[in-house]
């Protein structure tokens, strides 16, 4: 039994329970540090080791995770937790044969336990085998059917194949359980965005982002969906703002800048199947197999590591020309101003409120171009 040490030293298990909290604090950095006080003590205690694989998950360092799960399995070989670890490492990680062998051993040592066949499902998202994917994740709403998991994960692979209703279906069916899980929030705004709802979407998407402000995924597609339900609307009026003032050449020029930014948009995500599947891939940060599903995994693995190496080729393109319309945009924001502040017969609030219409289009343009060409994260 643990007890006080000298001096008042808390007992492990109170730190662990004070680690617990933290993390359910959204806290992840706190209980690293007090985690890994509580693994000098005691290098061997897989709680410990599993709590801190948990930790560096929640602030996204998969590698210290792993490392952490895998000392975890070492120590305590005949549990399902660490190889649960394990599994949200490697595939966070790209190593998905591996985080798909990681979530079996799980299911092997707990069938019953929903947490597992999460994981596998998961895993098997991960590994493009979909149909197996589905079964998992109906088998854990079956084995916990008041916990929101086995409907978010259904919701994921729905997500996978463009059914966007069904999506909705499951992630409403999850937050009908928990109203704050964050992933359903998340899966529920980007069905929306996709169906068209998109007011609708910002606010299940801003709430997500809120609830984990720590996870950038949320964040981005919070940002992402508010620029473009704000986004023509602000440009619009300020396009207006310049009619009603008598600046139509201004105005036409930021009309006909919006309209560029929509054409070079288009053009750079491009508006085939495979296009929108590469979107999905990025809004779910998840990844899926573009191969015959009879492929063996290791060519699966082979063909998305080529695919990574091709798209490194096209990102640098693509920043090359978000510069270039940046730039563009400057000094055509930049000149408009200038003349009209240098020809304005009405004063300084005239001038004033040019700067402001030319600052404002500028930035929800560059905030605009700037999200359709930013890389979606690291694939998997």
């Amino acid at each position: 039994m643990d007890s006080p040490g000298s001096a008042g030293t808390p007992s492990a298990t109170a730190l662990l329970f004070r680690a617990n909290a933290l993390l359910d604090a959204k806290r992840p950095g706190d209980a690293i540090a007090l985690l890994l006080q509580l693994a000098s003590r005691d290098p061997g205690n897989a709680q410990t080791l599993c709590l801190l694989s948990l930790a560096y998950l929640q602030v996204g360092q998969p590698e210290e995770a792993l490392a952490a799960a895998d000392s975890a399995a070492a120590a305590t070989p005949a549990a399902e937790w660490p190889h649960r670890l394990r599994s949200s490492a490697l595939v966070k990680l790209g190593m998905v044969n591996e985080a798909l062998a990681a979530a079996s051993v799980a299911v092997a040592l707990a069938p019953n336990l929903p947490e597992c066949r999460i994981l596998l499902a998961e895993a098997q998202i991960a590994n493009g085998r979909l149909d197996e994917a589905r079964a998992a994740a109906e088998q854990a709403r079956s084995l916990a059917p008041d916990r929101p998991g086995g409907h978010v994960m259904l919701s994921m692979v729905a997500a996978q194949t463009g059914r966007w209703a069904e999506v909705e279906d499951h992630a409403r069916a999850a937050l009908a359980l928990d109203p704050e899980d964050t992933a359903a929030l998340n899966n529920l705004g980007v069905a929306l965005q996709k169906l068209g709802h998109r007011r609708e979407a910002v606010h299940y998407l801003g709430t997500a982002s809120r609830l984990d402000p720590r996870n950038p995924l949320y964040k981005t597609n919070a940002v992402r969906a508010a620029s473009r339900y704000w986004g023509p609307a602000v440009l619009a009026l300020l396009v207006a703002v310049q009619f009603v003032t008598g600046d139509v050449a201004l105005g036409f020029g930021l009309a006909a800048t919006g309209i560029a930014g929509w054409v070079i948009v288009s053009l750079t995500r491009g508006s085939g199947p495979g296009t929108w599947r590469g979107s999905l891939e990025r809004w779910t940060h998840r990844g899926s197999a573009r191969t015959d599903p009879r492929a063996s995994p290791e060519l699966m693995s082979a063909l998305r590591k080529e695919r990574r190496s091709l798209a490194e080729g096209s990102r640098s393109v693509q920043r090359l020309l978000l510069i270039a319309v940046a730039a563009a945009l400057a000094l055509f924001l930049g000149s408009a101003f200038v003349v009209q502040a240098a020809a304005s017969k009405r004063g300084a609030g005239d001038v004033a409120l040019n700067a402001l219409a030319a600052a404002g289009c500028a930035a929800v343009a560059f905030l605009m171009f700037r999200l359709a060409l930013r890389p979606g994260g690291r694939r998997r």
